[in-house]
């Protein structure tokens, strides 16, 4: 009798804590404390885009510095390999490449000539080809 008490009773405190955990949850994400914006900035949640990509030679396993402008337009992000990360210079040839991004790849709090920069990796011909993590001063993020 003893133990079907104590296994009730665990049963119980295991049952109020999983309440607990899916109202603090729901709160959080219905008072916008939990933003999802705020997740794919972080890159924890990634995005894949088809994305113009200019870069010159690039092998496999290869990683390049790259930078994208701030365009809310998700069918024309360009990505551009750069030596000089303070530059961006639209492409004038590019190849349209399936791209997962770590982070945000447009914001409206910045304006439209704001650049972002990123680490990518050119990875083998699976999709995505190509995979960017935001390579940004934690100020600029």
């Amino acid at each position: 009798m003893a133990t079907t008490e104590k296994r009730d009773g665990i049963w119980l405190t295991v049952t109020a804590v999983i309440v607990v955990a899916v109202i603090c949850v729901a709160f959080a994400l219905w008072t916008g404390v939990w933003d999802f914006g705020e997740l794919e900035e972080s890159g924890w949640i990634h995005h894949d885009k088809m994305t113009q990509v200019r870069a010159g030679s690039w092998t496999t396993g290869e990683y390049k510095n790259c930078l994208s402008v701030n365009d809310e337009n998700t069918e024309s992000v360009f990505l551009e390999s750069s030596p000089n990360q303070d530059a961006y210079v639209p492409p004038r040839e590019s190849k349209m490449f399936k791209v997962r991004f770590y982070g945000r790849t447009h914001r409206n709090d910045k304006d439209k000539n704001f650049v972002f920069h990123w680490k990518c990796r050119k990875n083998s011909d699976a999709d995505p080809v190509i995979s960017c993590e935001s390579a940004a001063p934690a100020d600029e993020k």
